[in-house]
């Protein structure tokens, strides 16, 4: 009985059933291969490349179709570039490619980019020179690859040491830069196992981010075999052409590609397949930048917890919001660090612990915590004499009428236990208020 149609799924199409959004939405599918395994990850190579394709269900299920009947006629069972292009000692092939004229090779190959030309799938590439990552800052690299500082220390390591999850990183903006409104992008990556626990969770962390601009269009992401999803073995000859490349490219960026390279780039922009060398690197400082504020943006989800120094009472404030408050005034003592505050609860002014760590909280919202407070930062003038330090404290006041009413009213019942300013002077009473605003 011949096999109709019907009987055919795609992996893409599978993964299409069962993620979200299943209201008819259109999604995309980035299919990305890791070129770092054998040639990237290890410390003697000069590159890290991640590349692939992105397209829609429908052109996906079109590719595979017909690169299954490519291989099929061929006797191929999977394409790998790198098995395909090698060659033994006495320059023969290998594999199941060992009998091949070069004629057949070169007919196979082109049968391949054919396929990849003949739907609308995109190119996705970010070429990394490891040199180059090497100049980056200690800390950006440690952003950038994961790594949240909340004001004290780091809470999560990141990998400063691999190089890998920049590419990692652009290729997901990028992808995501593809979609329209509505859509999602769910990434299939084809990874080292060794870094697949890191990706995992490097992945949930950017969906967390409250202030990516992307994070509505971040599917899902997998990491099917490319036995188990085709589409993977398309990106990974283009990763493949793309590593034989990096070299000449590096040596003269007006370097022109080969046929094949050509033909697999075909409908890339320079948005969409990146070359960090130097130049690269520096051109894309901003962008670095932008996003290493998004990391550093996970502090507006970290909630820390102050303690009162006298009734021991404590509230929950956002890791950023406290950032400012240290760089205005704070105690470190043995690796513990202590802020004036202004206790809701007990009405006194006391120097009080920050409690070390945090717990990010992406289901927090932002506009509406904490639900009765208002948090100010309020500058006292200390009761010494000639003295130009202020006693600069955290304020978190309850919603009783007008704002600057109800931190007037909480003033008027303040006592002091403990607070100091920066030369240990207590705040002058009656209080004098130097100035307060509001934390956002």
């Amino acid at each position: 009985m011949s096999r109709g149609k019907s009987q055919f799924t795609s992996y893409v199409e599978e993964m299409a059933l069962c993620v979200h959004p299943m209201d008819g939405h259109k999604k995309l599918f980035a299919m990305l291969q890791a070129y770092f395994d054998e040639s990237g990850i290890d410390h003697e190579t000069e590159f890290c490349i991640l590349a692939g394709y992105a397209g829609g269900v429908g052109q996906w299920k079109r590719f595979e179709r017909k690169w299954r009947h490519i291989l099929k006629t061929y006797g191929v069972t999977e394409f790998h570039a790198k098995r395909f292009f090698k060659r033994d000692e006495k320059g023969h092939r290998l594999d199941q490619y060992v009998n091949w004229t070069d004629t057949k090779a070169e007919a196979f190959i082109r049968e391949l980019l054919h396929c990849i030309i003949a739907v609308k799938i995109y190119p996705i590439s970010c070429i990394l020179v490891k040199a180059e990552w090497n100049t980056l800052t200690y800390g950006e690299r440690r952003y950038l690859t994961g790594g949240i500082f909340d004001g004290d220390k780091f809470t999560t390591s990141g990998a400063a040491s691999k190089a890998y999850f920049l590419p990692f990183q652009f290729c997901i903006f990028i992808a995501c830069g593809m979609c329209e409104r509505g859509q999602k992008v769910h990434f299939a990556f084809d990874l080292n196992r060794d870094f697949h626990g890191y990706s995992r969770e490097y992945f949930k962390l950017l969906k967390n981010l409250l202030g990516l601009r992307w994070a509505p269009q971040l599917g899902q992401p997998s990491w099917p075999t490319s036995l188990e999803a085709v589409q993977l073995q398309a990106a990974d000859l283009l990763a493949y052409l793309l590593m034989m490349f990096s070299p000449t490219r590096l040596a003269d960026p007006k370097a022109i590609p080969d046929w094949m390279l050509r033909q697999a780039a075909q409908r890339r922009t320079m948005k969409t397949m990146l070359f960090l060398d130097r130049q690269g690197i520096e051109l894309g400082r901003p962008r670095i930048a932008s996003l290493e504020r998004i990391i550093r943006g996970v502090m507006d989800v970290l909630m820390r917890q102050v303690q009162c120094g006298r009734c021991g009472l404590t509230t929950r404030h956002r890791g950023s919001m406290l950032d400012k408050i240290f760089e205005h005034q704070s105690v470190l003592s043995q690796d513990e660090r202590h802020i004036n505050y202004a206790c809701p609860e007990c009405n006194h002014l006391a120097l009080s612990l920050v409690v070390p760590g945090g717990r990010v909280d992406p289901e927090v919202n932002l506009k509406k915590f904490p639900d009765d407070l208002t948090n100010w930062l309020v500058v006292l003038r200390c009761e010494k004499i000639g003295c130009e330090s202020r006693v600069i404290l955290l304020a978190p006041v309850k919603h009783e009428g007008g704002k600057e009413v109800a931190l007037t009213e909480a003033m008027s019942q303040w006592r002091n236990h403990s607070a100091r300013c920066a030369n240990n002077h207590p705040p002058l009473y009656p209080l004098d208020s130097v100035t307060a605003w509001t934390l956002a």
